[in-house]
């Protein structure tokens, strides 16, 4: 069979991440023209849509299973308290006329494949997959391909073999109709039970127990939805566990092996060797030259011009922006809050759809604690407080300033502080108090190693490819925009 690659390169990848989330994490019933994909890579994920006939579904999927949901489905996402690992894409269609659901699902390869039709006959409701074809190996190097920089023939043709293979592999996994029971029922209550006990020595009688079912069947169910047994997979478990907390924490290496169940740290590492081929401690220091993580609102695009996918996944904002023009703009994806903010409930609804984080300007508290708790209260009411991640200082009265940040360090000692200072404000001290620094576009400061360096930029045309080239040539935070009269 000769593959199509002119055809396959009109499929789009427009979102894509790799992402922890738990019960906090909230999300609003959304649809979107783009086709999606989400894989639970641990724990479980919550499907919640509306079906054809309006009526409002839910579903939950395990570790190795994955959905994909049809265009303009309205659906959302949720999480119980165990910690999940959702590995997501999204394609669209780079030609109108033609809907990304028959380039996705009707091609030169899934013409190949009886079970096709049937699949893909009335593409209106999610449909489940249970990984029997290491699709999750596929999706990841998709999303290694589109990190990559390559030359453009070889995105061109890494892209079109990846995108192939992803395919071929859906169409290969066991597909679950979603009135299915399948045992599902008992595979989560065991697959519960054991992610919020790995630290303990679990035994197979009591998982069994827990589930409601007989060992031997619980055994053939885990064969059957994760190719495994129990005992293996307790163990896939607590490795991949580890890796989170290899990229996340500031555990030691035995404190990790103990808090996830091994008996010795010689056990953890012989255990994690074995799985991944490298040691705990080698793993931990690829990690801090490597990883990045990506958020579900750190979108990528593809660049038109050059064909190829461009990752744009820093921090922007506009001074002074509007919300309406936060929520219409390409060009920032986070929002600055201060006394101009007038939110109503629709607005903030759209906010949390689409900003990445809420800064808060600190003038908007006149460093009142009652202010402050007042703005506290509204967030709550709002559901916008995972969303503010910190605080924006500038003040030209040093007292201020230095009264300002004693306040922010007392009441708010978890954010963040984004200094913007004027004229020559910075000093070593001041530099111990914030996270984030605002620079001149040339200015330097010698001395100085803040941990996050934002530039200050005009927003306009020439200001934005400015920030463009920047951001993706160097280790800068964000940008900050200031509007031109």
């Amino acid at each position: 069979m000769i593959i199509n690659s002119q055809s396959l390169m009109q499929i789009k990848p427009c979102v894509y991440y790799n992402q922890i989330y738990d019960n906090k994490f909230l999300m609003q019933m959304h649809k979107h023209n783009s086709l999606e994909i989400m894989y639970v890579r641990s724990g479980f994920m919550i499907l919640h849509y509306v079906n054809v006939e309006e009526k409002k579904i839910n579903f939950t999927l395990s570790q190795g299973q994955f959905v994909l949901i049809p265009p303009m489905l309205s659906h959302k996402i949720s999480f119980e308290k165990t910690q999940s690992n959702i590995l997501n894409i999204e394609f669209e269609s780079r030609t109108p006329t033609i809907k990304i659901e028959n380039l996705f699902l009707k091609n030169d390869i899934t013409k190949s494949f009886p079970i096709h039709n049937q699949l893909f006959k009335d593409f209106k409701t999610p449909l489940i997959f249970n990984d029997t074809n290491k699709f999750l190996q596929k999706l990841v190097n998709l999303h290694e391909v589109l990190d990559f920089e390559f030359s453009t023939p070889q995105f061109e043709l890494m892209y079109t073999l990846n995108i192939s293979q992803l395919i071929t592999s859906i169409l290969l996994c066991e597909c679950q109709s979603i009135n299915k029971k399948s045992g599902n029922h008992y595979i989560k209550k065991a697959s519960l039970f054991i992610q919020q006990n790995l630290h303990k020595d679990l035994s197979i009688s009591q998982i069994a127990t827990v589930a409601g079912c007989s060992i031997v069947y619980l055994e053939r169910l885990f064969k059957s939805f994760y190719d495994t047994t129990i005992r293996k997979k307790i163990n896939e478990l607590r490795i991949e566990r580890a890796k989170y907390l290899l990229k996340q924490s500031n555990q030691t290496i035995r404190e990790i092996g103990y808090n996830i169940g091994f008996s010795s740290p010689q056990s953890f590492i012989n255990n994690f060797k074995a799985l991944t081929k490298t040691t705990p401690k080698d793993y931990k220091q690829d990690v801090k030259q490597n990883y990045t993580q990506l958020h579900a609102y750190e979108q990528a695009y593809f660049d038109e011009k050059f064909n190829r996918f461009i990752p744009f996944a820093k921090n922007t904002m506009l001074i002074n922006q509007s919300i309406n023009d936060c929520l219409n703009n390409d060009n920032t994806n986070c929002f600055l809050y201060s006394q101009r903010t007038n939110l109503k409930k629709s607005q903030a609804i759209a906010l949390k759809n689409n900003a990445k984080y809420i800064f808060v300007d600190a003038n908007l508290f006149k460093n009142d604690k009652k202010k402050l708790e007042s703005f506290i209260n509204t967030f709550d009411r709002l559901e916008l407080s995972p969303f503010f991640v910190g605080l924006y200082v500038r003040n030209d009265n040093s007292e201020i300033l230095k009264a300002t940040l004693e306040f922010i360090h007392k009441n708010l000692p978890n954010k963040r502080i984004i200094f913007h200072p004027t004229n020559d404000q910075i000093t070593n001290e001041l530099n111990n108090d914030v996270t984030d620094l605002v620079i001149t576009n040339g200015e330097r400061h010698n001395g100085i190693k803040q941990i996050n360096i934002w530039l200050y930029l005009p927003y306009t045309d020439e200001g934005i490819r400015e920030a463009v080239t920047s951001l993706n040539n160097t280790t800068c935070e964000g940008v900050v925009y200031y509007s031109v009269c």
